[in-house]
């Protein structure tokens, strides 16, 4: 029980889309808050094993793996592929899938740069930026689709063991814990901390990485405090357009930057 006698709810995950933010309990309940206009914080099941927040849409992974959305619609954001998924993230106004191979799928937008074309392969893991998208395969190297006009597209050729996506950039962390990201630098998202790092998200112009002591650190652009993360320890991170977010390792749901929308406290 917590100190107002309502029992406590276990997070498994936290998903911050460009200005709304999504929690998913233990029992894969979900909670959104934020920038509601289109119903991007309204979503349509009760239960889901995964969330990925996009700009104006959020999708989820479903117990028989079929993929759900929910949210802006005109360009198909909210209508996802039929099939049973192993994992999904939402870029701007698209998203990818893992299909049970490990083969990717992308809907949404308007493919103007291709960002809905992946190429084949087998991938192990998979995120979403504003206009491409990158997936890791079997052996560690990072493959991106899409706009590459800030190189966000065009990974270093070496071997890596978690990727985080930017909307204009990209960052891996190899085997020793070194960050190394590529794309757009314009506020220094590209150009990380030194330190051993344990996991990376990106955002609009920031990014964060969890380091070694689950301390978390913020490069980029700062202006609404995005990149002022508090002084716990985390399990978790995912970024919106410029507010931020994980789950401590005490069980609490933390976001700081931007809260124009309400984004940041639920």
């Amino acid at each position: 029980m917590d100190d107002t006698g309502e029992p406590e709810v276990s997070l498994r995950t936290i998903s911050a889309g460009w200005g709304h933010t999504c929690t998913l309990s233990d029992e894969g309940a979900v909670s959104c808050w934020g920038y509601e206009e289109h119903g991007q914080t309204l979503p349509p099941s009760p239960v889901f094993t995964q969330l990925t927040g996009g700009h104006l849409h959020t999708c989820g992974l479903q117990p028989d793996q079929a993929i759900s959305c929910w949210g802006y619609d005109l360009d198909g954001e909210s209508t996802p592929p039929s099939g049973q998924y192993l994992q999904v993230d939402s870029g701007g106004d698209h998203t990818c899938a893992r299909n049970l191979d490990g083969e990717v799928v992308c809907w949404g937008g308007l493919n103007d740069y291709g960002e809905l074309s992946p190429p084949e392969g087998i991938f192990t893991d998979i995120g979403g930026g504003w206009f491409h998208a990158c997936g890791m395969n079997i052996d560690g190297y990072i493959r991106c689709w899409g706009a590459d006009g800030e190189g966000q597209a065009s990974p270093p050729p070496v071997p890596f063991v978690s990727m985080g996506v930017g909307f204009w950039n990209g960052c891996g962390i190899d085997a020793a814990g070194a960050m190394t990201c590529w794309g757009s630098d314009n506020f220094g998202q590209s150009s990380p901390p030194p330190g051993v790092y344990k996991a990376v998200a990106g955002g609009e112009f920031h990014n964060c990485g969890i380091l070694d002591t689950n301390k978390v650190v913020c490069w980029g652009w700062n202006e609404q405090g995005q990149c002022d993360p508090p002084d716990d320890e985390f399990v978790s991170i995912s970024l919106g357009g410029i507010h931020s977010c994980g789950l401590t390792t005490e069980g609490e749901q933390l976001c700081w930057g931007d809260d124009s929308f309400g984004q940041v406290q639920p």
